[in-house]
């Protein structure tokens, strides 16, 4: 049974942060609800390599979304 719970991951800097929460405010304003949204930046192969994992990660917890 897919999860139906809204998720915004967030990696990087407090721009990021602040980012993701003007998301969530806007989803919520719109009522839009069973998502994930990763924010992220990819400045560095490190942060590349996060991004990836955790869009991997989320398809695999969540393959409907």
């Amino acid at each position: 049974m897919a999860n139906n719970k809204s998720n915004i991951i967030t990696l990087g800097c407090r721009l990021n942060i602040y980012e993701s929460e003007v998301i969530k405010s806007l989803t919520n304003k719109l009522n839009v609800n069973d998502y994930t949204i990763i924010n992220s930046c990819a400045v560095t192969n490190e942060a590349e390599k996060k991004v990836c994992y955790e869009i991997r990660r989320a398809k695999r917890l969540n393959p409907s979304k």
